[in-house]
């Protein structure tokens, strides 16, 4: 184990490298197969499903940011490392994806300003921008989106955790995604909207409805889910904890196939829900033995994927997208469509490597000066 990674459950970054690689596939097949002159082929529901990795991620983060409150000893030192992790790589990462689409447009992304690039490392979502401020910008890269429902748990979980209660952190989060879904779920059942949630009709006026929905509180459970995980996997003692369970793995499911009005697409609702059984089955022995000794050909290749995932999500979708439209351009490439999966395993390989350079010559380094510096 790499210093870089020393200390971590080897399990998680194996669950990271997996979740990364579901969400390269999918923006490198089914996300944008109109620009593909192979996109008829990657049209199948099941790849649809590969999307899921955003959710393995939430179930992990949830997991991963209960267990470090555990070994946190204030809220200031909390927001310390979640910004020090969050906006460091983006620092350097916004300005090159910046130059990057200007150097190279493509017809699949909108063009940019350097405006994003502010946006996008202060990680202010552009909606809260567009509808407090009246304020039109967005971010350097589609994928940050994830990053507002990130925040939108750090900053309710740290709230409760460090100002009203640690030991029952995880009880009072629970009771507050319930009441939260069900406010939710009321409200579209009355205006008639079950399974089509809510849309902008002027996108330069986002409705309060629109500005919750893109805040991440309707999506609280995946994240209750992996705090669920850490808490109480190794605990025979709780008398709620299956019902806790039970109840999360439904508002998950139902997340799943309400969210993407799946009840009118069978195929794609058992497909994705198979895929999030599985995601569940993981993390049941996520504290026991080592994935590696059933999976040992991939457990290393996903352990380096899962130690830079972070800093390949960010960029993975430019960078990848744009590749593999220009390299369409080449004639044998665009006539012989069966050589995209080899084009795909090579795009992941070098994103993976650039990804790889940014971690360890830029990201860690910076993190660990500003860490010794502010002495936390």
């Amino acid at each position: 184990m790499t210093s870089a990674t020393e200390g971590k459950n080897q399990n998680i970054q194996y669950l990271r490298g997996v979740a990364i690689l579901l969400v390269a596939i999918f923006h490198f097949t089914n996300r944008w197969q109109d620009f593909y002159p192979w996109g008829k082929y990657v049209g199948a529901p099941w790849f649809f499903i590969l999307t899921h990795g955003v959710q393995l991620f939430f179930i992990i983060s949830g997991y991963v940011i209960y267990e470090s409150m555990n070994r946190t000893e204030s809220l200031s030192k909390f927001i310390f490392k979640r910004l020090n992790r969050l906006v460091v790589p983006l620092i350097l990462i916004a300005p090159l994806l910046y130059l990057f689409q200007i150097f190279f447009p493509t017809k699949v992304f909108s063009e940019v300003n350097p405006g994003q690039i502010i946006t996008s490392i202060l990680i202010i979502n552009p909606t809260y921008l567009l509808f407090f401020f009246k304020i039109n910008s967005d971010f350097i890269t589609g994928v940050q989106w994830t990053l507002t429902y990130e925040i939108t748990f750090y900053v309710l979980l740290s709230l409760v955790f460090f100002k009203l209660s640690k030991k029952m952190a995880f009880e009072v989060m629970f009771w507050l995604t319930n009441l939260v879904l069900i406010a939710n779920y009321t409200y579209l059942f009355l205006n008639n909207q079950i399974g089509n949630g809510y849309y902008v009709k002027d996108i330069q006026l986002p409705s309060v409805e629109y500005v919750i929905q893109q805040s991440g509180l309707l999506h609280l459970s995946w994240f209750l889910l992996g705090m669920w995980f850490f808490k109480f996997t190794e605990d025979s003692h709780g008398k709620l904890k299956y019902f806790y369970l039970i109840n999360l793995l439904f508002l998950c499911a139902w997340d799943i196939v309400q969210g993407r009005a799946a009840l009118n697409q069978l195929e794609q609702t058992f497909l994705s829900l198979v895929m999030f059984a599985l995601f569940v089955f993981s993390f049941f022995y996520i504290k026991r033995q080592n994935f590696k000794t059933y999976f040992p050909y991939f457990s290393r290749g996903l352990e380096l994927l899962g130690n830079v995932s972070y800093e390949f999500y960010l960029i993975h979708e430019i960078l990848g997208v744009t590749f593999l439209v220009y390299l369409s351009k080449i004639n044998f490439i665009s006539s012989n469509p069966f050589i995209y999966p080899v084009l795909v395993c090579l795009v992941i390989f070098i994103i993976y490597e650039i990804s790889n350079k940014i971690y360890y010559n830029f990201s860690i380094p910076i993190q660990k000066w500003l860490k010794k510096t502010l002495q936390l």
